[in-house]
């Protein structure tokens, strides 16, 4: 047997050797998916007959004839479209200046631009949601102001529009490797249905209890007002609102659609990170896999079209995971700065942030130490840094909490501080609500959580 024959013999059976845990892994991905399906059907069925009734009563939808609705529609589709651009090139301006993101590093690198675009979005709308609290503390939330504040962003950031066309053609240019990968194309074309659909219901008025009692109601106060006042016996009023801060910049300019529309771009952009990382380091077969076990999530599709925080959240966590990936990695001390800062934003959202906070500093810690000098100074300079730059992000709230309620962290800990309103009982009967909701925080729930 020639050369040739024996190289090909060989190249064959190593590329049969490479497909043998990837076959694994979809075996294994197929029956994970088939015991949360059959576990969400267990908990919420959905009998035959209902399934019938659906089909048996199904009118194809009127074809849209009123132009007042069509224009409505293009409206908040266009504001939201003006929001990502603003945040998008102010986040690129900074991540430019601190020499996080250059035009030389890896050009013309689709993954790499929509990892860098996700990332310029999130610090875009960082400072967005801080300079709207501004203006709601002395009194600025007015329309002309909010309009004013953008424009003012969108020309401090202007030179970068032509680097921004360029991002977007890298980003529509279609490598022949890519076209040809079946998985890869069945799961754009399964999220991206998945995607058309939800952005349909967010462009419908949301009645969920959480939007109607704080996320969206709260932000409508402070505009009655036109700045941040007291809101009596809403205990979700005085915490951490940096997701209701953007929501109150939507419905300065626009109205409830608009924050839904906010919402849903986060959770796009959690979806196309969380597949362009996977894709640039682990390949195509890891990235599809994870971005579909990500996506099909139920509570992922519940709260996307909803002007919620949850996804937000998710956004700024994966975010600060990025930096501490790209400084663990040795890219430099400003990927810390970075992970400090997206982790402070993070914060700034929920109080249920601390679980994800201790889990960061955990990490920190453990990237410090497993150095080859194991230096404890330099753990403790970079948990101190991350603490003191996380400090400053909640600080605006803990202020705000004081000043209003008496309470920096209102209404936790009203046995310590005390608070305005409400008596201690009260309180005490809302949070053990309020911790009564999730899957269970013992071993055995943890354990049962892929099953649940």
């Amino acid at each position: 047997m020639s050369r040739s024959g024996e190289t090909g013999i060989l190249s064959h059976r190593r590329d049969a050797r490479n497909k043998r845990p990837r076959a694994v892994a979809y075996i294994a991905f197929a029956v994970w998916a088939a015991v949360v399906s059959f576990r969400f059907f267990q908990e919420h069925p959905l009998k035959p007959r209902s399934v019938w009734r659906l089909v048996e009563n199904f009118r194809p939808p009127p074809l849209p004839s009123d132009f007042l609705k069509i224009a409505l529609t293009a409206k908040h589709v266009l504001f939201a479209l003006v929001l990502l651009a603003v945040g998008v090139m102010v986040g690129r301006l900074l991540l430019k200046t601190i020499g996080a993101w250059r035009e030389d590093d890896r050009p013309g690198d689709r993954w790499e631009t929509v990892q860098r675009l996700v990332l310029a979005l999130g610090l875009g709308w960082g400072v967005l949601m801080y300079l709207i609290f501004l203006l709601g503390a002395v009194g600025g939330l007015y329309t002309w102001a909010m309009w004013g504040l953008m424009l003012a962003l969108f020309l401090a950031c202007a030179r970068g529009l032509p680097s921004l066309f360029h991002d977007l053609k890298t980003l529509l240019a279609r490598g022949e490797s890519e076209s040809r990968a079946p998985l890869a194309r069945a799961t754009g074309a399964v999220v991206g249905v998945m995607l058309l659909l939800t952005a349909i219901i967010a462009l419908a008025p949301s009645i969920t209890h959480d939007t109607i009692v704080y996320h969206l109601s709260v932000p409508r106060q402070y505009l009655l007002a036109h700045r941040i006042v007291p809101i009596p016996y809403d205990l979700f009023s005085n915490t951490f609102l940096n997701m209701e801060m953007l929501y109150t910049g939507a419905l300065l300019i626009d109205d409830f659609i608009l924050a839904n529309l906010i919402h849903y771009i986060l959770g796009v952009g959690v979806v196309a990170f969380l597949y362009s990382f996977a894709r640039a380091n682990f390949g195509g077969a890891v990235a599809a896999i994870a971005t579909l076990m990500f996506f099909f999530n139920p509570s992922f599709l519940n709260e996307l079209s909803l002007a919620w925080v949850d996804i937000g959240m998710t956004f700024y966590f994966l975010l600060a995971m990025y930096c501490l990936w790209k400084w663990k990695a040795g890219a430099g001390e400003r990927w810390l700065v970075l992970l400090c800062v997206f982790a402070g934003i993070f914060a700034g959202m929920k109080y249920t942030s601390i679980y994800g906070l201790v889990s960061i500093g955990v990490m920190i810690a453990a990237v410090s130490l497993g150095t080859k000098q194991r230096r404890v100074f330099s753990t403790v300079r970079n948990l101190g840094l991350y603490g003191l730059v996380v400090t400053l992000f909640v600080a605006p709230y803990l202020i705000k909490n004081y000043v209003i309620t008496g309470n920096p962290i209102y209404p936790v800990a009203y046995n310590i501080f005390g608070g305005k309103w409400l008596i201690e009982e009260q309180v005490a009967r809302m949070l053990v609500y309020v911790d009564s909701h999730g899957m269970g925080r013992d071993w055995l729930h943890m354990l049962a959580l892929p099953w649940n």
